[in-house]
């Protein structure tokens, strides 16, 4: 089986799905982003209504109370096409209790931060990127493409106000995925500055003989901005599990 993530993110995510917070999975095509989608959304409370919005259906939740809705292309005379955005907006009419997205290509971007800054926490979705940064970074760009009448700073704002961790899921050059980054989304309150810090990175440390890669996930000493919500849902860690501040 291929080692794809350090138990201790596991244990860290599985409780971000508990808690109810706001998570991107990115990573380049054929990385593993749906896979590690797919297995954490399934640790969601069997009580919530949860609602799936992809191109293919792709995602396979155990839960009782749950509505997949799959977009569909226009016809040959250009009719009868419905987006993701389309149903996105149509979900938020269905009382759900959690959204997923199977990926965010465009202005449905918008939606999604929109619904999440008005309270529907617990929001999940894929977005393309290299990296952290580069997924920040789109989901940024994807807000500005539709033509809202914000600066670029207070995009930038609502995105990581919206956004509590986003998982960088990478596939090495030893044909392994591996979980790279879980990161912090955060703003800085002396400077208003959009703050993106790793909680875990996976640091490489040279091959065994048989060329795979050797590596270790490393945890930041410090409590991420996100812990208290933890704390407010009642979701408990590992005693210990940040020993820093």
């Amino acid at each position: 089986e291929l080692k794809m993530l350090d138990k201790r993110i596991a244990v860290l995510l599985i409780a971000a799905m508990k808690a109810k917070l706001n998570v991107i999975f990115c990573g380049s095509t054929g990385a593993g982003k749906t896979t590690a989608l797919n297995v954490f959304s399934r640790h969601i409370p069997e009580d919530e209504r949860i609602i799936t919005i992809e191109d293919t259906a792709e995602l396979r939740l155990l839960q009782e109370h749950v509505v997949p809705l799959v977009s569909k292309p226009a016809n040959i005379e250009g009719k009868g096409e419905i987006t993701i955005r389309e149903l996105f907006v149509n979900s938020l009419r269905m009382r759900p209790d959690r959204i997923i997205i199977g990926e965010i290509r465009g202005e449905e971007m918008l939606d999604l931060i929109q619904s999440i800054s008005s309270g529907h926490s617990g929001s999940l979705a894929i977005v393309h990127g290299e990296s952290p940064e580069d997924c920040y970074n789109r989901m940024v760009t994807m807000m500005l493409m539709t033509g809202i009448r914000l600066s670029t700073q207070e995009i930038k704002r609502q995105v990581a106000k919206a956004i509590d961790i986003i998982v960088h899921i990478e596939l090495y050059m030893d044909g392994r995925r591996r979980v790279a980054n879980v990161t912090d989304v955060s703003i800085n309150p002396n400077t208003g500055e959009v703050v993106l810090d790793d909680v875990f990175r996976f640091e490489q440390k040279g091959r065994d003989k048989d060329g795979v890669i050797l590596g270790d996930w490393v945890l930041s000493p410090k409590k991420p901005t996100f812990y208290p919500k933890f704390d407010k849902r009642l979701v408990e860690l590992p005693p210990g599990f940040f020993n820093g501040t």
